[in-house]
């Protein structure tokens, strides 16, 4: 899959042999060390250390799709294949990864990535995430969690995250995330996440996500609909918190508490006299008052 080894180094002690050196994967360059076991009548071990300044795994090496405009890769969350653990060699692995930035799919930049994770008994064992952290603008992302369940068991998981102190105009910055008529400034997020799901391919584990989630955000504004003037507002935030509980085959519950300086979700005089309403006097006096709130918009 396009991997060649730049330079090496190894040292053969007794059952095991130590290594390092260099090597391109896809066209990037990667630098490992570790060391093998392969001790008599026990199972092999793998410690796998690789840095890189950039990693994208966004590369797709696949076969070209089999019919004009098709897409030639599924995402890895949509695939509901059961998921092969065959290809796994009889050994216990950890690898650490540190990388300046990793790319993933669908636009995805992760600055300063450090992971460790460890397949333990691959026959019929433990897939853990140990460590996870990304920087996010002035914030960061850290996870933790396990895919329990080889050899024909349905996987079950489990994935702790925590995220700290993205801005909100970083947060709106993801080129994936489908809220391009929303600006925002200022603001801090905090999000802790606790997700379990079992399904014998990853459509399933996605399917059967199961948790909650946790999330607050400091003082900010957030702007959205400018380049529509007649369905422009703004929110002025001072503090916002709120929890969203998921369940399989139910529809996610929430529940927020909102504390704004100033909510103005109300349509400009234009539109009000384009549609042939006259626009009625506001009773600024009082958060709730007799005026329509203009939520059909």
């Amino acid at each position: 899959d396009g991997l060649s080894i730049d330079r090496a180094v190894a040292r053969f002690s007794g059952d095991s042999v130590s290594f390092k050196g260099g090597v391109v994967w896809r066209q990037q360059p990667l630098n490992l060390q570790g060391k093998f076991e392969y001790p008599d009548k026990l199972p092999s071990s793998l410690t796998l250390s690789v840095d890189a300044r950039t990693l994208d795994l966004s590369r797709q090496a696949v076969a070209k799709p089999a019919t004009p405009g098709a897409a030639n890769y599924l995402p890895f969350w949509q695939d509901d294949r059961p998921i092969d653990y065959s290809g796994l060699p009889q050994m216990n692995v950890q690898i650490d990864l540190s990388a300046d930035q990793l790319l993933l799919p669908n636009g995805i930049n992760l600055p300063k990535v450090n992971l460790q994770a460890r397949l333990s008994d691959s026959a019929s064992g433990r897939l853990s995430l140990e460590r996870f952290e990304s920087g996010f603008g002035k914030g960061k992302i850290s996870a933790s969690g396990t895919i329990n369940g080889f050899a024909g068991q349905s996987p079950a998981m489990s994935l702790k995250a925590q995220a700290d102190g993205f801005e909100i105009a970083k947060l709106f910055s993801i080129q994936n995330l489908k809220t391009p008529s929303v600006s925002a400034q200022g603001g801090v997020v905090q999000v802790d996440v606790d997700l379990t799901a079992t399904g014998r391919s990853p459509k399933q584990l996605v399917a059967s996500l199961a948790g909650h989630a946790n999330a607050s955000v400091g003082a900010g504004s957030l702007t959205f609909n400018q380049a529509d003037a007649a369905n422009a507002g703004a929110v002025a935030l001072q503090s916002f918190a709120g929890q969203a509980d998921f369940t399989p085959g139910r529809s996610p519950r929430f529940s927020i508490d909102l504390n704004a300086s100033k909510i103005n979700l109300e349509r400009s005089d234009s539109a009000n006299n384009a549609s042939g309403k006259a626009k009625e006097t506001s009773n600024q006096r009082w958060l709730f008052g007799t005026d329509v709130l203009p939520f059909n918009q």
